[in-house]
């Protein structure tokens, strides 16, 4: 799998938005239905269907966001896959430059969605990744991050989990700069 690939075609785009759905009214978009070739799955009774938030921007789609939205974990959960291989060790998650005090944060996470789970709102778009996909950037924009602030998730497998758990600091930031520094633009 070519996860650089993977990520670079999603550059920019903020993840949840592929996986919230909204409800859009045929009748109130049916222009943009037929100057994009848009489908429309629906009959005179129930106009309209669920369109990502993404493509409701993408198409210029009217959507009422107070009708329901929905958001699809597990299919978020399967994409997650394609962007970062599996570490038996678990993952390591650090930024260089988190909030207004541009503070050096990191994380030690068991599961690929502990990458993405915050308990705030926030954006994340994925920048770039290494070929074999054992790191990731991404791109965070909350309210703490307003320019946003980069984040490297790397892949450890258990060796390298075992060295890390209990190392100072400085060892933590120098393996992550060795890794970052795999990253092809």
């Amino acid at each position: 799998m070519d996860y650089a690939k993977n990520v670079k075609s999603l550059k920019g785009i903020n993840l949840t938005d592929l996986f919230s759905f909204v409800w859009v009214d045929y009748e109130k978009n049916k222009e943009t239905f037929e100057k994009n070739d848009l489908d429309h799955e629906g009959d005179t009774e129930c106009s309209g269907q669920y369109f990502s938030k993404y493509d409701i921007e993408k198409y210029g789609l009217k959507a009422d966001y107070d009708d329901y939205l929905s958001f699809d974990y597990d299919e978020y959960s399967e994409f997650i896959n394609g962007l970062i291989k599996n570490g038996s060790g678990g993952y390591l998650i650090f930024s260089p430059d988190y909030g207004w005090r541009s503070n050096e944060v990191y994380k030690i996470c068991t599961t690929k969605d502990e990458i993405f789970d915050r308990s705030y709102d926030c954006e994340i778009c994925t920048e770039n990744a290494s070929k074999g996909g054992k790191v990731l950037q991404f791109i965070e924009y909350s309210h703490d991050n307003p320019t946003g602030c980069t984040f490297y998730a790397i892949a450890l497998n258990k060796s390298e989990r075992k060295g890390l758990e209990y190392s100072g600091f400085e060892k933590i930031k120098n393996f992550v700069k060795r890794y970052a520094a795999t990253i092809e633009d």
